[in-house]
């Protein structure tokens, strides 16, 4: 173990790390344009009366209004620095901040690939990214470097490498393996191109068994050399495909643009010129090497922990969706629901029913019928609105959800009045029933 910790101190070529931060520079950017250009930021942040944020980061509801069309071209600002080098160290630790606020601020709009996103954000805030090829060097703010550490490309990889791995095995469950969310998902794609395509039978187990296999051997497959080729291929074609299919923003092109980890650093020379009169990389501390080698074990830990919460949560989490973020579970629920609240005033026993479309936005009420943290909340907010008016309520969830297909049933107890029970952090909360 201590002979692999000194390994990753080894000195390695940079041209990846470099390359890297060009393009996730520019897709940060593409991302945050698109936002604006599509008008998402408009209806997550300005058109709704009541945002639902990660439990315990309430107080990011300030982040509301039409100001936040700026906040978006700030971060599309600051991705663009990133991608060009220049002021690095502030432009990355500012597109992390930020990055990081929006991805807890809001859940409507939720995306698991934003995660990756989040993640990737902090680590290349730490990375010494901007050595060559970047206008700090250009305008002597940095000494230009054509190295980096070992570790600064294994952690990268290791990061790629839970995204794949981590999203085979969640797809290794009964509903992925019968295909049923593709069944349904692939029936209402009005694709061009390949829209007819994907209406043969045969269709939904291909993708099912093959984007399966895919998640399970890519890593493999890029790293051994006599296949990395083949897998390069594989990849672009798979992401090209789920681009054009499900939709899913600027995600198939990141991932795509990952694969430079996995080619050698020599590959990339002829495109990122090494600096001149280049500096050697200064020696570490033995403090600092541990201090870092000790962050670095923590790291890889809860990464390995984290996306397996779930195992130790009773009931299934598809249905539940205990342990359900922050697991690389892509697209594995088709889930459609109906459902309402049923208000009762405690002081006199008066009762009423309300719909979620009557106090959310259109694009909030299918979250809040189907995910049983975004109904608690939808609770306490009508209770804190009633409270305004002098009123003390319960309220309570007649939510009936159908999971990929099957018959709908009840996902939370309709006899709990949510306004009033705290929220559990860990474990499984009773008031959610266990699909039958």
């Amino acid at each position: 173990m201590k002979q692999y910790f000194n390994s990753l101190w080894m000195p390695v070529n940079n041209s990846q790390l470099i390359i890297f931060r060009i393009l996730f520079g520019l897709i940060m950017a593409i991302e945050c344009i698109t936002g604006l250009l599509q008008a998402w930021v408009k209806w997550l942040y300005v058109d709704i009366q009541h945002n639902f944020t990660f439990i315990g980061f309430e107080w990011l509801k300030i982040m509301h209004g039409s100001i936040m069309n700026l906040y978006f071209a700030a971060m599309a600002l600051a991705a663009i620095f990133v991608a060009l080098g220049f002021l690095y160290r502030y432009s990355s630790l500012l597109l992390a901040v930020m990055w990081t606020a929006f991805y807890l601020s809001q859940k409507t709009h939720y995306n698991n690939h934003y995660y990756l996103m989040l993640l990737l954000c902090w680590i290349m805030a730490f990375l010494p990214a901007n050595r060559r090829f970047s206008f700090d060097v250009k305008f002597k703010l940095k000494t230009p470097v054509n190295e980096c550490y070992k570790w600064q490309i294994h952690l990268l990889v290791f990061q790629i490498a839970c995204l794949y791995v981590f999203a085979a095995i969640a797809k290794m469950n009964s509903d992925w393996l019968h295909a049923l969310p593709l069944k349904m998902w692939l029936g209402k794609r009005g694709v061009p191109i390949i829209g007819r395509l994907l209406q043969y039978p045969f269709m939904p187990w291909l993708i099912a068994y093959g984007g399966l296999l895919f998640d399970l051997l890519v890593v493999p497959g890029l790293l051994y050399r006599r296949t990395r080729v083949y897998f390069l291929i594989l990849s672009i074609c798979f992401n090209v495909f789920n681009a054009l299919t499900f939709r899913i923003g600027t995600f198939p092109y990141l991932a795509v643009s990952l694969n430079v980890f996995f080619f050698p650093a020599a590959l990339f020379n002829r495109i990122i010129p090494f600096a001149k009169n280049a500096a050697s990389l200064i020696s570490q501390s033995r403090k600092r090497i541990a201090a870092i080698n000790y962050t670095l074990s923590v790291y890889v830990f809860i990464q390995l922990v984290l996306p397996l919460r779930h195992l130790f949560i009773k009931g299934p989490v598809n249905w539940t969706e205990e342990g359900y973020r922050l697991s690389w579970r892509m697209m594995l629920n088709a889930k459609s629901g109906t459902g309402y609240f049923k208000i009762v005033n405690k002081m006199n026993d008066s009762t009423w029913q309300l719909e979620p479309s009557s106090f959310l936005h259109r694009s909030q009420t299918r979250g809040v019928i189907n995910f049983p943290d975004m109904t608690w909340q939808a609770a306490q907010y009508l209770k804190e609105k009633y409270q305004r008016q002098g009123l003390r309520v319960g309220v309570y969830a007649f939510n009936k959800v159908r999971l990929n297909g099957r018959p709908p049933r009840y996902l939370i107890d309709t006899t709990c009045d949510l306004a009033n029970t705290r929220w559990q952090y860990f474990g499984h909360k009773k008031w959610i029933l266990l699909y039958p």
